[in-house]
């Protein structure tokens, strides 16, 4: 690789790494090309050569950490001392942290790119089959019941936090709130007493 190519795939990062961080804390009608180019000490021209628009921007962005996100929990679960319940209270904690750090103003905006909207539900299908995969995995392994259609399970959570995504509770609540409430409930429903258990002993961490 020449130094010019690495320069330019360094500086895509660079750039993609301080819009989001941007667009997550401040919205992303609210920050300008020239917000992200000050952050970066950049001319905006240098800016446009990479991201021809603010969208794709956020475009990338959101494909960027959806990427990062997988490969995060892809090495968790793989993990030979880890099990399906570990790995969902581990896709919690990182989801908390995240939804720590994003304002609500966020998802308000991106609805208006519908690139953008499209990347996302294409996203969400895509995690919905993986979900399926990792399910059955745990049903044979005992931790989930056996009696359950999870494709139906996952489509019927997604569409239950895309609701609150659509309405005034994502105003009225916090999202670690919203998202704590709705997984504990929801996954109970899912367990076996083997997988009960391993759920009530995390749980208890969480207390301490």
């Amino acid at each position: 690789m020449n130094t010019t190519t690495e320069y330019k795939i360094n500086l895509k990062q660079k750039i993609l790494d301080a819009a989001f961080r941007l667009f997550t804390r401040k919205g992303i009608r609210a920050v300008k090309m020239d917000d992200i180019a000050a952050s970066l000490s950049i001319s905006k021209r240098t800016l446009y050569e990479i991201f021809t628009d603010k969208e794709s921007l956020v475009y990338y962005g959101v494909k960027y950490y959806n990427d990062h996100f997988n490969e995060i929990m892809i090495k968790y679960a793989d993990a030979p001392d880890h099990n399906p319940i570990d790995t969902i209270m581990h896709f919690y904690h990182l989801q908390i942290e995240y939804n720590r750090q994003v304002m609500p103003v966020f998802y308000e905006d991106v609805r208006k790119y519908n690139k953008v909207c499209k990347l996302i539900n294409d996203l969400k299908e895509e995690r919905a089959r993986k979900g399926v995969d990792f399910f059955e995995k745990g049903v044979k392994q005992g931790f989930f019941r056996e009696d359950i259609d999870y494709a139906l399970a996952l489509q019927i959570a997604q569409a239950s936090m895309a609701g609150f995504h659509d309405t005034k509770n994502i105003k009225r609540y916090k999202l670690e709130d919203i998202f704590r409430s709705f997984v504990f409930v929801f996954l109970r429903g899912l367990c076996t007493e083997k997988g009960l258990q391993c759920l009530d002993r995390q749980l208890e961490l969480l207390k301490k």
